[in-house]
């Protein structure tokens, strides 16, 4: 069975092995329902970062701050603002195209396009990502602006977590993620998709948390074990506030009508199912351009996206 769920329901646990109407429901963010198990939240600002106005920028982040030591991190959620403390978003010409986290030891933690989704390890059990000792934060961050404006931008990441002592007299788990991932194939025009190979699970363990990012005119991402899909992760546009652009501007669309739809959630699936020892992972990102239009720049189509960050708490990890 494929279990998914939008991540407005992370507070209500009854609602996670059944599927949801994704369409029918309020979309609310990490910091909106009580974080489990009294976690503590904090939110941090990494930057700030000079974007080109209506250009394209890499920055690399280096020994950030973390947001505890000796913990476990439960949740996640990216953002971008302007140094006002304002939202920077495509309805002001901001994008933050992509982005990718690593801390110490544990290598790559997460990750997050332009819809900027939640991830929370601890409402389906006792999940989170172990920290020993101090270990900086680093980050790989893709910007994309267009405005007519050179702008400073701040990269925000409100991060939830538990104390050592804490978290184990709950029994907590660590957690490990799984990337998934089709590369930078070129854009063009139709109904298509695009896999990864699939990948050997090296351990026996439980399937906890999987989303997908693409870029406009992604329609889903699907999971599969052994060949069999395990999560769809669906794509939805202009479904929050921030998520529309007019009509002339570089990732406006005629097709989009007066305003210009970009895609603002994705799904997630969380706790759906098992993995043993040998079972083989991949990935499948499919798109549709009769459906959306695809994300330019500069009049230019932007290279597509296939990403999905998958959970996995391994047996016998603490």
């Amino acid at each position: 069975m494929v279990r998914f769920l939008l991540v407005s329901n992370l507070s209500h646990s009854s609602m996670l092995l059944r599927k949801v109407n994704v369409f029918a429901r309020g979309y609310k963010r990490l910091i909106s329902p009580r974080a489990p198990d009294g976690a503590k939240r904090v939110k941090i600002s990494y930057g700030p970062y000079l974007l080109p106005a209506g250009g394209m920028t890499t920055r690399l982040l280096r020994g950030g701050k973390a947001p505890c030591s000796n913990c476990y991190i439960t949740g996640m959620e990216a953002g971008l603002e302007y140094q006002d403390g304002s939202i920077a978003n495509i309805d002001t010409g901001s994008w933050l195209h992509h982005m990718v986290m690593t801390q110490g030891t544990n290598g790559v933690v997460f990750a997050s396009g332009n819809e900027r989704t939640p991830m929370r390890l601890n409402d389906v059990g006792k999940y989170g990502i172990r920290t020993m000792g101090n270990q900086p934060i680093g980050a790989m961050i893709e910007l994309m602006s267009e405005g007519t404006q050179t702008r400073n931008v701040m990269l925000t990441m409100e991060f939830e977590y538990l104390d050592n002592a804490a978290a184990q007299a709950l029994g907590y788990k660590n957690i490990d993620m799984k990337w998934q991932d089709v590369g930078t194939p070129p854009a063009r025009e139709g109904v298509y998709s695009f896999k990864t190979r699939p990948s050997p699970v090296l351990r026996s363990g439980k399937l906890i948390f999987a989303d997908g990012h693409e870029h406009d005119a992604g329609t889903h991402m699907n999971v599969y074990v052994n060949n069999k899909v395990v999560c769809k992760s669906t794509m939805l546009y202009g479904r929050r506030p921030g998520y529309t652009s007019a009509m002339g501007a570089g990732h406006a669309d005629k097709r989009d009508g007066a305003m210009g739809m970009h895609i603002s959630d994705a799904s997630v699936c969380k706790d759906f199912g098992t993995v043993k020892t040998g079972d083989r992972i991949h990935v499948e990102a499919f798109y549709d351009t009769n459906a959306y239009p695809l994300m330019m720049h500069k009049g230019k189509p932007e290279a597509l996206m296939g990403i999905s960050r998958i959970y996995i708490a391994y047996d016998g990890m603490m």
